[in-house]
């Protein structure tokens, strides 16, 4: 399922009831996942061979594609296009990669069950930045520093008790570390910054669960609290 919000059209602002919709609740996927979910296959390819033939595959595409050629893949189309316009004696100085869906994955799309929610109530997790290792989406270092985008991130709290950043281990079920108030360096609504629990476990996996009462202004808390959880989990280094 796909949930979304409805909002105001900035494109056509002299139109008060022209609105687009935007998903809320995606998960980014990485070849790690990939490579775990043939591994749970049971089609005989270890997790680490499921990731040296994605590593071939990627090299391969590259050579491809520096040599100009298009490739046709079941679920995607890579090929070769030119941008912009060019006064005779001028020339272009680079290309760009189109990527489009393949006719398998526009139908597919179609049958995705959608579900509007009030843009109020919206927590959304874009991604997460480990300034330690430099990786997105992928490491969290012990100590260090974790940058978090999205929407509606503030953490505030009200009348039922305050707000939280934990990180809910996926490796040990029950555990949970909590990051202290004083660790979050940064509390917007787009971004959060936090120093990372250095209590966590090396090699654990991880998802960040994020609770708040802000609703938008911090003059008028929500009643209940939010609580979404980044589904991305991240290793613990």
């Amino acid at each position: 399922m796909i949930q979304y919000v409805l909002e105001k059209n900035l494109l056509t602002e002299d139109q008060p009831n022209d609105f687009r919709a935007r998903p809320v609740n995606v998960r980014s996927m990485t070849e790690d996942d990939l490579a775990d979910e043939i591994a749970d296959a049971n089609v005989g390819i270890s997790k680490a061979e499921a990731l040296a033939l994605l590593e071939a595959q990627a090299m391969i595409e590259k050579r491809w594609i520096a040599a100009g050629h298009a490739i046709n893949l079941r679920l995607v189309h890579l090929h070769p296009s030119i941008p912009g316009n060019y006064e005779r004696g001028h020339h272009p100085t680079n290309a760009v990669i189109r990527v489009t869906p393949s006719k398998e994955v526009t139908e597919l799309a179609k049958t995705i069950p959608l579900q509007v929610v009030e843009a109020g109530s919206v927590i959304r997790v874009d991604s997460v930045f480990d300034v330690k290792t430099g990786t997105m989406d992928e490491k969290v270092t012990r100590g260090g520093t974790l940058k978090i985008a999205g929407h509606h991130l503030k953490i505030v709290g009200g009348t039922h008790g305050p707000g939280s950043i934990v990180f809910v281990s996926r490796t040990t079920v029950g555990t949970e570390y909590v990051v202290p108030a004083v660790d979050i360096v940064t509390n917007n609504p787009s971004e959060l910054i936090v120093v990372i629990p250095a209590t966590m476990v090396a090699d654990e996996k991880v998802v960040i669960r994020i609770t708040t009462y802000y609703s938008g202004t911090i003059a008028a808390p929500l009643k209940t609290a939010h609580t979404m959880t980044y589904e991305q989990e991240l290793t613990v280094v």
